[in-house]
């Protein structure tokens, strides 16, 4: 068989779940630099708090942006993608942003208002909340980068246990078909890679069907 070259318009799954997770993990830098002002300053001046709420606020819409995506993803592209656990950590990822927006909020308008009892007490809740975040989004974003494999990986085991119950294909049958039911083009490399990680559990489930 004749290994084609993916055509335009191919791999658009795996390229929109990249999309998803480059649009959270580039803030990555920036968010640990205002950590490092809320945890270093003791007073914060009006241009931090709207460089603050203004990249928090643009973090949420990316978080809430990959939580609309990976909920409303086709029956077939859910199947391989598997999204449950992201989706949970997105949920709760949002809310952890959504309470220290608001806390930063608060503590704007009690500096703004000199109201410096108030203004010690949430500058010390967005000190202690601002690590917890940081933990969380590298959890996230490191599931996120993970899930465009997973997908791939799974497409792969779909086409190779169907093939198994006829025959043993080569890769280039591997990767066309891949291709034409998951438009998730791969690389020979991938493909290999793939079928190595996957032999033992495939081996395995064949040998059960023999023995039935």
């Amino acid at each position: 068989m004749i290994d084609r070259l993916p055509t335009v318009g191919t791999d658009r799954l795996r390229e929109r779940m990249n999309g998803q997770y480059w649009r959270i993990a580039r803030r990555r830098r920036l968010l640990h630099f205002i950590g490092r002002i809320f945890r270093d300053d003791l007073t914060i001046n009006p241009l931090q708090y709207e460089v603050a709420v203004s990249h928090l606020v643009k973090l949420r819409r990316a978080v809430e942006g990959a939580h609309q995506f990976y909920s409303t993803l086709d029956p077939e592209s859910t199947k391989l993608v598997q999204p449950w656990g992201t989706l949970a950590k997105l949920a709760d990822f949002e809310a952890q942003v959504t309470e220290l927006l608001l806390y930063i909020i608060a503590l704007q308008q009690a500096s703004a208002q000199e109201q410096v009892f108030v203004r010690v007490q949430l500058h010390l809740v967005v000190r202690r909340l601002f690590p917890v975040l940081l933990v969380s989004f590298d959890d996230l974003t490191s599931q996120l980068k993970a899930l465009p494999g997973k997908a791939a990986q799974e497409a792969v085991k779909q086409v190779l246990q169907a093939f198994l119950k006829h025959k043993l294909p080569s890769r280039s049958e591997v990767r066309n078909a891949v291709l034409d039911q998951y438009g998730i083009a791969l690389t020979w490399n991938e493909v290999a890679d793939i079928c190595y990680l996957l032999r033992h559990e495939l081996e395995d489930k064949t040998g059960e069907e023999k023995s039935r």
